[in-house]
């Protein structure tokens, strides 16, 4: 069974005549805009639509390195294992959601 929020994307794409995944990707790129607004940050940010549940996750894309240099794109993996207990590793980058990544290292946190 969809959630509610994929039903009423997959309506309103038939209404309209376009791809679900057209509105789909809408939605993300305004929570990233957004995102990107709130946080004031040089994050390298994404966002995916989760279909399952309807809600927009967000993420960090870091590079593991040996040495940081900037903090806002690059990570040691030592601090990535100690800091972040669920991280997806692809190659050499770090998926981690920024959420679980503020709250445990401060990175990233909303400056006025």
């Amino acid at each position: 069974m969809q959630n509610p929020l994929m039903q009423t994307i997959e309506a309103l794409a038939k209404e309209k005549g376009i791809e679900p995944e057209t509105i789909v990707t809408a939605i993300e790129d305004a929570v990233l805009t957004a995102s990107r607004k709130y946080y004031k940050t040089n994050e390298n940010l994404k966002t995916r639509f989760n279909q399952e549940t309807g809600q927009v996750d967000l993420f960090a894309i870091k590079h593991i390195v040996s040495d940081v240099t900037d903090p806002a794109t690059e990570i040691s993996l030592k601090e990535a294992q100690d800091e972040v207990a669920k991280v997806k590793v692809e190659r050499d980058k770090l998926k981690a959601e920024v959420a679980r990544l503020k709250k445990k290292t401060g990175t990233a946190t909303r400056k006025k």
